[in-house]
């Protein structure tokens, strides 16, 4: 693991959906939205619009991903 990685601060899923609702400008999470699984020490995450059950296989095969 490169040293960059390494020391990449982790954050929580709940962190990472309030630092989302902050890009978008919301209070609140919208309906199509949701965090399924509370999780602590994510570093790496996927990122795309429209995410589906699709691209799920691919993040779980996908080493290094934390969530998707």
């Amino acid at each position: 693991m490169s040293d960059e990685r390494m020391s990449t601060p982790a954050v929580s899923a709940e962190a990472l959906m309030q630092i989302a609702l902050e890009l978008v400008d919301l209070d609140h999470v919208p309906g199509d939205s949701k965090t399924y699984v509370s999780g602590d020490g994510i570093q790496r995450v996927p990122l795309g619009l429209d995410i589906g059950t699709g691209e799920l296989p691919f993040a779980r095969q996908r080493v290094g991903f934390s969530l998707v």
